[in-house]
């Protein structure tokens, strides 16, 4: 298949087109069988399913389902993870010049 085979031109258009139809499937504006297929799509393209999954964060949180993507109790394990951590040694010389 040569990019004057592809549906619009290049590969890079034909990426594009398919972010177009996965925008317009998240706001609800695609043909059940263009959603469909988008889904089909998503099983075997990791790159698009990545971006969805993207998206799909990013509209959570800007509706406010996701208050929050860490576990409440992130900075306590992070502060007890440093707290057990040990310090390095002091260096008791100082380096050659």
């Amino acid at each position: 298949m040569t990019e004057s085979d592809l549906p619009h031109g290049s590969p890079d258009k034909l990426y594009e087109h398919h972010r177009q139809q996965l925008s317009a499937m998240l706001d609800g504006a695609l043909s059940p069988d263009a959603a469909r297929f988008m889904l089909r799509r998503l099983q075997h393209d990791t790159e698009l399913a990545s971006c969805w999954e993207r998206w799909q964060v990013c509209g959570d949180v800007l509706r406010g389902q996701r208050n929050a993507l860490l576990p409440a109790d992130f900075a306590q394990c992070v502060a007890r993870a440093i707290a057990n951590e040990r310090a390095a040694p002091v260096a008791t010389t100082l380096p050659a010049k």
